[in-house]
């Protein structure tokens, strides 16, 4: 895409841009999520092998499920990279872009907080059920979603005393659903952006590569 002869090349095969491009993205599909898949395979067959070490801790099922949620997010990344690469002419311009897209949302919305905390007498963005709560900012990047999913449960204890809000167990459990629902909206995010760069790439000129 961001080579010229490359590009006339490719574009001058008998073949349609449509199942061009497709290829092209499922084979970056397999590549970025055939690791994740054998890296949870790896666990779990460990886990099943050792079962009386963990003595009732091993869940199979949920693992799976965080497999899938990895995948999602992976998946989610790679096709945010693919549609700056086909609106832009460099590698460098894709790869900022690709950020750019990642982190816009919530740089925007944590400016807009401090902004208001800063002028507006009484106004409490730290509440947990606003939009502007910590969490909830952090969602609208891709890269937080399983990053809520890892520190899940890590404090567990009802009985301890957190000094933090985001340590709380309640609240974990809470960004742990929040953080799901995340990952479904970034998931049909993705699909959407998918047909929109689909619908470029056949309108895309090769005169972009380089440019």
């Amino acid at each position: 895409l961001h080579n010229k002869r490359a590009t006339d090349v490719f574009h001058s095969l008998p073949v349609r841009r449509e199942k061009l491009f497709s290829a092209n993205y499922l084979a970056g599909l397999t590549i970025i999520n055939l690791p994740i898949v054998l890296a949870f395979l790896l666990v779990i067959s460990i886990g099943a092998a050792n079962k009386w070490v963990y003595q009732g801790m091993f869940y199979p099922g949920k693992m799976v499920q965080e497999m899938v949620c990895w995948m999602v997010i992976a998946s989610v990344i790679y096709t945010i990279t693919c549609f700056t690469s086909i609106v832009s002419g460099t590698s460098f311009d894709s790869a900022i872009l690709s950020l750019a897209l990642c982190v816009v949302v919530p740089v925007i919305l944590l400016t807009v907080r401090m902004t208001m905390e800063g002028m507006l007498l009484g106004f409490a963005g730290f509440q947990e059920n606003s939009l502007m709560d910590w969490g909830n900012i952090a969602l609208f990047t891709p890269f937080a979603p399983m990053i809520f999913h890892m520190s899940a449960g890590i404090d567990s204890d009802p009985s301890a005393s957190y000094t933090s809000s985001l340590s709380r167990p309640d609240y974990t459990e809470k960004m742990l659903a929040r953080s799901n629902i995340a990952i479904l909206c970034w998931l049909l995010t993705a699909v959407v952006l998918l047909l929109v760069t689909i619908h470029l790439y056949k309108k895309r000129k090769s005169e972009m590569a380089g440019r």
